[in-house]
């Protein structure tokens, strides 16, 4: 079975999914900032596919369309965004089996992943 039905996850809608992208990265500005550029996100078979995800002057912008010049690209489905955005994607899985791919800058990728780690300071 797959990730969502081994959580009970229901899978979210695409728009909902980068509502929740907006979401973190808005609370997180600082960090989003330091990527350095668009990120693209290709979502196969949604309407429209192509993402932009950006930080402007400190304000971050998620809209449809595909920026002219991203840093890097992610190309994912409807459910495998839908579990990154909830925090249960296991990437090295869908790595290994093509359905997560990115493109370009892996440096302002892994800044970006960096935004949505988790940091534990209780110890």
């Amino acid at each position: 079975m797959g990730e969502a039905a081994a959580n009970d996850e229901v899978e979210l809608s695409v728009e909902e999914s980068f509502g929740r992208l907006y979401d973190a990265l808005k609370s997180r500005g600082a960090e989003f900032a330091k990527v350095g550029g668009d990120v693209a996100f290709y979502v196969k078979d949604a309407r429209p596919p192509f993402w932009q995800v950006s930080s402007l002057a400190g304000n971050v912008v998620v809209k449809p369309g595909a920026p002219p010049f991203p840093v890097c690209t992610i190309g994912l489905s409807p459910p495998v965004l839908s579990w990154l955005v909830q925090g249960t994607l296991d990437v090295q899985r869908n790595f290994k089996h093509r359905r997560l791919a990115v493109e370009g800058d892996l440096t302002a990728l892994a800044l970006f992943v960096k935004c949505f780690a988790v940091e534990d300071e209780s110890a």
